[in-house]
């Protein structure tokens, strides 16, 4: 069917089994021309399976799956994101599957390295790496942020309009995980996370794993990151922040995701609130010959307030499949109640989005 609204006839559906019992969810997905790849966390302990399913088997009605156990993880890693990858790979090429590693808590405080991983088909049979790699980052200061995760002691919570400290969002809850979701294109890498950055330079240097009493924003930090198919290794490329520098009432930035279009362009939405106003849908652009991404557009104004500390936990961006140009984006802002007995506030707007010069 040319058209995914029959959810009888239009879609395909398989029965994948989980590998393990307990509490699951189905954290991110990814492929490539080889495969489709997709993370599954452990509630109980945090610990993740990687179920992956060979291409074009899947498409020819055979369904060959292995799973891949990562165990250990729980405490250090909350998602891992297999790339999307539009570029073309051998039979026998990588699956890249990219994550945020721990903090450091020392006097020397850092948020946590971007980290990768391997994994490709020998056959039927998929192999992983047995560890994790840190991304070499030749010096950048990417980790110059303020972490999330939750480790680092009590909560930071996003201010929004008619908001007090105990209904405001908690961004601990789902920390500074990278998002959905990881892509590859033209042999880079992008992917990104919200972090914590105190005061209008756009950093956090306080060596304070406390935080809440410096972290007065969050941001979106992005990262292109090359794709060595000689080394078989993942470099820095490039990242940058999308912050608000404002030296008081400053708009927070969370719940990020981004895609990349033919031409190399790049968008990036997310939810956003300030003490004085409402949790919104935002996005931003980044043109392929622009070094850093335009101040950020409003999708959605939130319209009224929010009474709970969760939000998201995901947000989704994605490309029109008709022209690989525009792009479709997914977010969540605040408001109106239908119900006056809904206790909840929020809804979802999706946005066609295509890239200005």
């Amino acid at each position: 069917s040319n058209s995914p609204l029959d959810v009888i006839t239009g879609w395909t559906k398989h029965l994948i089994r989980t590998y393990r019992a307990g509490g699951v969810g189905v954290q991110a997905m990814g492929l490539d021309d080889n495969g489709i790849y997709i993370d599954m966390i452990y509630s109980a302990t945090r610990d993740h399976t990687i179920i992956v399913i060979k291409k074009p088997e899947i498409y020819q009605g055979n369904l060959v799956t292995n799973a891949h156990d990562v165990l250990s993880d729980g405490a250090a890693i909350m998602s891992i994101q297999p790339a999307f990858n539009f570029d073309s790979i051998p039979t026998n090429g990588y699956t890249w599957l990219v994550a945020k590693g721990p903090p450091d808590l020392s006097s020397n405080y850092q948020g946590g390295a971007i980290l990768y991983r391997r994994l490709r088909w020998l056959g039927n049979d998929a192999q992983l790496d047995t560890n994790w790699f840190t991304v070499t980052n030749a010096g950048s200061t990417y980790r110059d942020y303020y972490d999330l995760d939750g480790t680092n002691g009590a909560a930071v919570k996003a201010p929004h309009l008619g908001s007090v400290p105990g209904n405001a969002i908690d961004l601990h809850l789902i920390g500074s995980r990278v998002f959905t979701q990881a892509v590859i294109r033209n042999g880079f890498l992008w992917v990104c996370h919200h972090i914590g950055l105190s005061g209008s330079s756009g950093s956090y240097t306080n060596n304070d794993p406390v935080g809440t009493n410096s972290v007065d924003r969050s941001a979106v930090q992005w990262f292109k990151l090359k794709v060595d198919t000689s080394a078989v290794s993942l470099n820095y490329g490039a990242h940058g922040r999308i912050y608000d520098a404002a030296s008081t009432n400053a708009f927070w930035w969370y719940f990020p995701s981004l895609m990349v279009n033919c031409s190399g362009d790049v968008v990036a939405a997310f939810s956003g609130s300030s003490p004085s106003n409402y949790i919104g849908a935002f996005f931003s652009q980044k043109l392929s010959a622009k070094a850093t991404f335009e101040s950020p557009a409003t999708i959605r104004a939130g319209v009224t307030n929010y009474f709970s500390l969760r939000w998201g936990d995901y947000s989704a961006t994605t490309l029109d499949p008709a022209d690989d140009w525009s792009f479709w984006t997914v977010q969540e802002y605040a408001g109106p109640f239908v119900d006056p007995n809904e206790g909840v506030s929020w809804r979802t707007v999706i946005a066609r989005i295509r890239p200005n010069p």
